[in-house]
């Protein structure tokens, strides 16, 4: 009596389509991915119902790594916040400081494959330890004991800026460096200084004009304010960026940039 001798079929022997198919289920659930956050903060979340891709099927071998990691990080859309898991997403190496970012030789190199991602711009929060030390390191200076509380309250504000720009220009020349991305999401809603009280666009613009170095599609969503979003492509666009889009309301009364921001 004859018998069927084939050997049954692995994740490895099967088309290459078939386990594309298959990783993709397995990486990338619905295409967008929240690193180390996939809490749902509201209702209507778009983290609601996701869950963490399946990493562990890259760690079986080389084949699987490099074929997982095409998909991963070539179809994925990776929503990053500048204030919250930006930095941690990319650095491989010690922890840095707000003001830093990692060197090319500091990133995980598995990152310089991702094709897409959306950054949300956050105001970095000085919390009241941080505040306190300020304050503390302020103190004895004889200008300092002469101020109004009104007096110190805008020093808070005015160094709040600065640090937002500097954490704002490190992110940016992470992307700057990375060496597959071509498609770029910027969410400007949350451009405000850590106070809350102005919007910050000219500062993210000013440090969004790194990315016009690079060949890649970018585009401005979120909720803004009249002319902040021609603002930010028209600073890409004096890079050399390929394809800057608008994906909000087009106006034409935005050709002239806005000098103050309010305080």
């Amino acid at each position: 009596m004859a018998t069927n001798t084939a050997a049954m079929p692995t994740l490895l022997t099967l088309p290459r389509e078939i386990r594309d198919s298959i990783l993709e289920l397995l990486l990338l659930e619905k295409n967008m991915l929240f690193p180390y956050d996939y809490k749902p903060c509201a209702c209507d979340c778009p983290k609601n119902d996701r869950k963490a891709p399946h990493t562990s099927v890259l760690r079986v071998n080389k084949q699987l790594h490099t074929e997982g990691n095409e998909i991963l990080y070539g179809r994925g859309i990776f929503v990053l916040s500048t204030c919250n898991n930006f930095i941690p997403f990319f650095n491989a190496g010690e922890p840095l400081c707000m003001h830093a970012y990692p060197t090319e030789d500091e990133m995980y190199r598995s990152r310089h494959l991702i094709q897409n991602i959306s950054l949300i711009g956050e105001p970095e929060i000085m919390g009241e330890a941080r505040q306190h030390a300020y304050i503390q390191s302020q103190w004895n200076l004889p200008a300092w004991q002469t101020m109004t509380p009104r007096q110190r309250r805008q020093i808070f504000h005015e160094n709040g800026r600065v640090m937002n720009s500097i954490v704002w220009e490190n992110d940016l020349c992470v992307l700057e460096s990375l060496e597959s991305l071509s498609r770029l999401i910027l969410d400007i809603g949350s451009i405000f200084c850590p106070q809350g009280c102005c919007r910050m666009v000219n500062a993210f613009a000013k440090a969004a004009k790194v990315l016009g170095q690079k060949e890649i599609s970018v585009a401005v969503r979120g909720q803004y304010e009249k002319g902040e979003n021609a603002k930010i492509v028209r600073a890409i666009k004096k890079g050399g960026v390929a394809d800057a889009e608008d994906l909000g309301e087009s106006d034409d009364e935005d050709e002239e940039m806005m000098d103050g921001e309010g305080s």
